[in-house]
């Protein structure tokens, strides 16, 4: 996503290290580190934030530099927040974008998403851990995050349940380490509220939340940072539709709900798998072999089922939010692009009585491997039948 913004460079900036190892241990024992697929980069967020500020100032946006306090709407609809102490100073805009973080705040307050968790966060030196070491593991009351920076530094980060939190925080720290450097003292820096809190309200009348204040994830997801550019994205299309086309408000603002649905909903499904495989350690990922697409009947035989649906739907299209026509499914989201190209320009010729065969011949702005998976997709979808179940029904 920062590629395509042009923002490469801000995040090159700000890599501390790569990760060279990655170290897994469940509760239940075992361990894992080779298996494991390396990759990945540690970034230092002040530089990575700052970087973005001067990016942003670059690119014309004018930056104010202060505690913000509570807005106010003006009867014209748009809005006052006072800047510093006093207040003094005000910024007025058309609309307001709520990025406040976890914290309950103005309109409408998150919710959490089961027990509050807290992170508590140490700093260990002289670690002798080779620079780009990542670690995180279960125990029987907490789980845990750490990584070697260069000089010899090991940041760990532990998350336990606010109601289980009996310990102290430097114990809790200790038991987190790994074996090879507790021996080395490690210092208590602070705590934070770890809790996975999703917003009542997306968006309303002039104002819309985005990064943690739109969901903040489980840490464990490690998602943080992805909802934020992500939101940040969609948010700026959904603003300009309400701004310069008032007669797709609705539309934008339905999207923006939709968004705020279904992605609730992904990461409360996520967090409870990821909790669920600690005990027998991690899941390895399976990937699909060479000839997961092969069928055991021709492509000629298949045609489009009665159950393929294309309805219009809000959808980004540009820098706009508008109607398009979407595959609907039961319970996720529709879709309406494969790699780009509008959904309902492919399935014209099975729409037109085609069978699949001609219709793949016809998908020549698509890639070989992506026609494949848009055809698995049409197979696990059930959007494809047999041309003679059809005869038979």
């Amino acid at each position: 996503m920062l590629d395509r913004l042009g923002l490469s460079g801000v995040l090159a900036h700000s890599v501390h290290t790569e990760i060279t190892e990655k170290r897994v241990k469940w509760r239940s024992g075992k361990e894992s580190g080779k298996s494991l697929s390396l990759g990945g980069k540690i970034i230092s967020r002040d530089r990575f934030d700052r970087a973005l500020v001067v990016a942003a100032i670059a690119a014309g946006v004018d930056y104010v530099n202060g505690a913000a306090g509570p807005p106010t709407q003006q009867s014209d609809g748009t809005w006052q927040i006072p800047i510093g102490a006093d207040g003094q100073v005000k910024v007025c805009a058309r609309f307001l974008v709520i990025a406040t973080g976890r914290r309950n705040g103005w309109f409408g307050s998150t919710i959490a998403q089961g027990a509050r968790s807290i992170a508590l966060y140490g700093i260990m030196r002289n670690c002798e851990m080779p620079a780009g070491t990542m670690v995180v593991g279960t125990a029987d009351t907490h789980w845990y995050w750490g990584v070697s920076l260069p000089q010899d530094t090991y940041h760990a980060l532990t998350f336990v349940g606010a109601k289980r939190l009996s310990e102290a925080p430097i114990a809790l720290l200790e038991r987190s380490l790994p074996p090879d450097t507790k021996s080395r003292p490690i210092t208590f820096n602070g705590a934070a509220d770890a809790t996975f809190r999703v917003a009542r309200r997306a968006i309303g009348q002039g104002w819309l939340r985005v990064g943690d204040a739109f969901i903040a994830p489980d840490p464990l997801s490690s998602s943080g940072l992805y909802i934020a550019v992500l939101t940040a994205i969609q948010s700026a299309r959904v603003i300009n539709t309400i701004l310069r086309r008032p007669s797709d408000v609705l539309t934008a603002e339905t999207f923006y709900k939709n968004t705020h649905r279904e992605m609730a909903a992904h990461f409360v499904a996520a967090t409870a798998s990821f909790y669920l495989s600690e005990e027998s350690g991690p899941v390895a990922k399976v990937e699909p072999s060479a000839n997961s697409h092969e069928l055991s009947f021709p492509l000629s035989d298949l045609i489009l089922s009665p159950s393929a649906k294309l309805h219009l739907v809000p959808t980004l299209t540009n820098d706009f939010v508008v109607m398009a026509p979407g595959l609907v499914r039961s319970n996720k989201p529709p879709v309406v692009f494969v790699d780009g190209i509008p959904v309902d320009r492919l399935l014209a010729p099975l729409q037109a009585g085609g069978s699949l065969a001609s219709a793949v011949s016809e998908w020549i702005e698509l890639a070989i491997p992506s026609r494949l998976r848009f055809v698995q997709f049409l197979l696990e979808n059930a959007f494809l039948i047999e041309k003679r179940k059809k005869r038979n029904s």
